[in-house]
């Protein structure tokens, strides 16, 4: 399987396992098993965050759209889960952090420098915060290829930052997530068909299936 059709089947299976987590959130918060596969999400997501700052001929239009969908999305994120940032934020910030990382020069308090202070404080009010933004690292230093960092080295980290994380939120079901880096490192199916997933459609589905979940919560 080619790598595009692999990255393709990594965001259905995103995405499949975010709206269950979702749908577990807001209709079966007493069920764990919903939380435990939505686990798996983000850790997909951050990866192909990571293949698309490799492969994007434009980082800027990539962070625009994010930023676009971010703010689509957050008016039914706040409505469904509170006062706090989407998860499009925190792919922002955890964006132009690699981003400052392969692009450190030896003064490393230039403007790109200025930028990120500026950004870091949204992963105190965002989605899975600094946690989520060190994942995104941790992937960009995996897939980097001027960077020695192979499959133990990030098995090893990820668990001890996931760890943490557990520790200091009290969500031990985050190291579920843990389970992820088996999909991730080892997705090598032979599928017939062919997998095209439409980056507008993917990007879509996370304000669209909010925005159904809080209008079915309200009249339910």
């Amino acid at each position: 399987m080619t790598r595009d059709k692999v990255s393709d089947l990594l965001k259905i299976i995103a995405i499949l396992t975010m709206l269950i987590d979702h749908i577990g959130a807001v209709f079966f918060p007493n069920l764990l098993i919903f939380r435990i596969v939505g686990r798996l999400s983000f850790p997909i997501f951050a990866y192909l965050l990571v293949l698309g700052y490799f492969r994007t001929s434009n980082l800027k239009r990539y962070i625009a759209r994010l930023l676009i969908f971010g703010i689509v999305s957050q008016v039914p994120y706040t409505l469904l889960f509170g006062l706090r940032l989407n998860i499009y934020f925190t792919l922002i910030v955890g964006l132009y952090f690699i981003y400052y990382l392969d692009n450190m020069t030896s003064n490393i308090y230039d403007n790109r420098f200025l930028i990120l202070l500026c950004t870091m404080p949204l992963t105190l009010v965002s989605d899975y915060g600094l946690y989520g933004v060190f994942t995104i690292v941790l992937f960009f230093y995996y897939l980097s290829e001027d960077v020695e960092f192979n499959r133990k080295h990030l098995i090893i980290f990820f668990t001890l930052t996931t760890l943490i994380y557990s520790i200091i939120t009290g969500a031990y079901i985050q190291l579920f997530s843990i389970l992820s880096l088996y999909i991730i490192l080892n997705l090598k199916l032979k599928l017939s068909c062919k997998l095209r997933l439409n980056k507008y459609l993917a990007y879509s589905i996370y304000p669209i299936h909010l925005t159904i979940f809080y209008i079915f919560k309200v009249i339910a």
